[in-house]
């Protein structure tokens, strides 16, 4: 597996023993690390829950030939339609690759592209469509439907300012609306698409900077986290009823990562300009906190990053990504918040795609 490609080296993948392997229907997870921006070093890492084994850089093993690698700087992964779809935010494209092992089929071109959603039929990509730059004047972003059979684009919706995240919610599609690259004009709505037609009914006005949106199915409300405004705003989590979009309230918690798991929301709360960072269970059901989801000991945390929640065990996974410019670290924590173990992750692991057999 190792080589050269041109002035790029090609390490082989590192295996790690990290547990003694569980069973369940959750065979393992990518992991999607971002890069340093401009560096092309976007990796994917895969955990096989199965066999307890860490695998640092399986595209690059599972594919050799592909030029340049994975691209620069891995927004968002998701599996859906028995592929796995990574965002490659500044190479402007989705990679697509069978779910199974990795192995690449193809790749969508979107400019500037962010997130990611699916139904049964479709993928959705959100894109802020512009150049990879601030800029006041910077355009409405949009949300691109692609087929999963053909890898083609056939429809196009218009969003608000620097779309992110993105849920689906009884036949509408929710695009959480930022204006990042507008600052300090933030935008501050959600744009709602009807999917049967692939057209925009409408935007709901939340709070400043919108960036992670989760549908609560049981309590038939979207949550919605807003980043602020950098002066009298600040970072929150809002509920937002469907189908009618009211705003029916707010937790008034800091929020940078949030995850859904049974009737709890998780969240990763960091203070502004500070090293100061609270990991928040909240329990949906009575809006009361329940503590911290981590207990100790726990391994020290320089900068959290990545949340996901294994959906049938309840197990945690924290990725860090400590200076944003070497390897990063996974952590993984019991449903209960006991600490198990660490790994080496590539450079800023940001996204986790669970693979259910």
């Amino acid at each position: 597996m190792t080589g050269c490609r041109g002035d790029i080296l090609l390490p082989p993948p590192e295996h790690t023993a990290v547990t003694g392997g569980q069973d369940g229907p959750v065979a393992g997870f990518y992991l999607l690390n971002e890069g340093n921006m401009g560096s092309n070093r976007a990796e994917i890492d895969y955990f096989n829950l199965h066999q307890g084994t860490f695998i640092r850089n399986i595209y690059t093993a599972m594919n050799p030939d592909a030029v340049k690698e994975l691209g620069d700087v891995g927004n968002d992964l998701l599996i859906a339609h028995g592929q796995l779809y990574a965002t490659i935010n500044c190479s402007h494209k989705v990679e697509v690759m069978q779910a199974s092992d990795g192995r690449r089929i193809g790749q969508i071109d979107i400019p500037n592209c962010r997130f990611l959603a699916a139904d049964e039929h479709h993928l959705y990509v959100s894109s802020y469509v512009g150049p990879v730059q601030p800029d006041p004047h910077a355009p409405r972003g949009a949300v691109f439907r692609i087929d999963p059979v053909t890898l083609q684009i056939d429809g196009i919706a218009q969003t608000g300012y620097q779309p992110e995240q993105m849920a689906i919610a009884q036949g509408k599609l929710y695009v959480a609306n930022s204006g990042g690259y507008r600052a300090p004009d933030y935008d501050n709505t959600l744009t709602v698409i009807d999917l049967e037609s692939f057209t925009v009914t409408g935007s709901i006005y939340v709070a400043p900077n919108l960036y992670g949106i989760i549908y609560d199915e049981a309590r038939h409300q979207l949550l919605v986290s807003s980043q602020g405004n950098d002066t009298d705003i600040q970072s929150d989590v809002y509920t937002v009823s469907v189908p009618d979009g009211s705003v029916t309230g707010s937790l008034d918690i800091r929020c940078n990562r949030m995850a859904l798991h049974d009737d709890c929301l998780y969240i990763i709360s960091r203070e502004p300009g500070s090293k100061k960072t609270s990991f928040i269970k909240y329990d949906l059901e009575t809006e009361t906190r329940k503590g911290s989801f981590i207990t100790a000991p726990s391994p020290d945390m320089t900068t959290p990053y990545c949340l996901a929640i294994n959906p049938y065990n309840g197990d945690i996974y924290v990725g860090d990504a400590r200076n944003y410019v070497s390897s990063g670290r996974l952590h993984c924590f019991s449903s209960s918040g006991e600490y198990r173990w660490t790994v080496t992750t590539g450079d800023i692991p940001s996204s986790i795609a669970f693979y259910i057999l």
